[in-house]
């Protein structure tokens, strides 16, 4: 459905430099998918694409799927497993590129920006969709954002959420080349075009709380009280690791 959308958009006069694919979770899959059958059937691509904490490996065998079970408040392992028995029932389809995206090639890939919190269970997927993609010479950059819940960019009342979408901003300007489109909180930022570089640019925001989604194990708290709990951010720090191409 996703590919036949964006084929019919195409076929409207769309101009795929000017497009931008975005999904969160599970939409972050439809999107990797998306770009995995257009680069195999020759389709013309977007300008870059956002993957927000997304879902990429059906066999749900990255290791934050064990290290961060309970840490984060939206998602339990329990409730993935009911999921995939009825989105994929049978396990020889798990590793399949139309399922798991993971596995696909993902060479010829636009730009990626990937976000994910290193508390929840979708963190290593967002990292190892990174390495993937940096190992097929694709542009990409992947922040991790520290003690946040699955979707925090949604969550308006969380000072996280304000600054992963500055980021969103920023990314889609530089790889777009608007300038003076986009506009959050009052500032205007400029875009510019750029090659593909040689590095992945690895982004780790480090903010201090009072308390992390340690703190709420097992409480079953939602979003809002989860940041009611929490002092408000502070300074943001970012670290930039360069991982050249061997």
């Amino acid at each position: 459905d996703c590919q036949t959308a964006w084929c019919w958009l195409l076929g409207t006069g769309c101009h795929p430099a000017e497009v931008v694919m975005v999904g969160d979770s599970a939409g972050g899959n439809l999107v990797l998918v998306t770009l995995h059958r257009s680069v195999k059937a020759g389709d013309p691509l977007p300008a870059c694409a956002m993957l927000l904490s997304p879902a990429v490996d059906c066999t749900l065998g990255s290791a934050s799927m064990v290290d961060n079970e309970g840490r984060d408040p939206v998602i339990r392992l329990t409730n993935l497993l009911v999921l995939r028995h009825h989105y994929v029932p049978l396990p020889q389809w798990h590793m399949h590129p139309d399922v798991s995206p993971l596995f696909a090639n993902f060479k010829g890939f636009p730009p990626l920006l990937l976000q994910a919190s290193r508390g929840e269970m979708f963190c290593d997927d967002a990292v190892r969709v990174a390495h993937k993609a940096h190992a097929d010479a694709v542009d990409v950059e992947l922040e991790l954002w520290p003690s946040t819940p699955h979707g925090f960019q949604i969550a308006a009342f969380l000072p996280e959420a304000a600054q992963a979408l500055e980021n969103m901003v920023r990314f889609v300007q530089a790889r777009v080349g608007c300038t003076g489109v986009w506009r959050m909180d009052g500032d205007q930022w400029g875009g510019r075009r750029h090659g593909c570089p040689e590095v992945v640019n690895v982004v780790i925001h480090h903010t201090q709380q009072q308390r992390c989604a340690s703190d709420i194990e097992g409480k079953g708290l939602s979003l809002q009280r989860f940041a009611q709990r929490r002092q408000p951010a502070q300074q943001v720090i970012v670290q930039k690791l360069r991982l050249q191409r061997a």
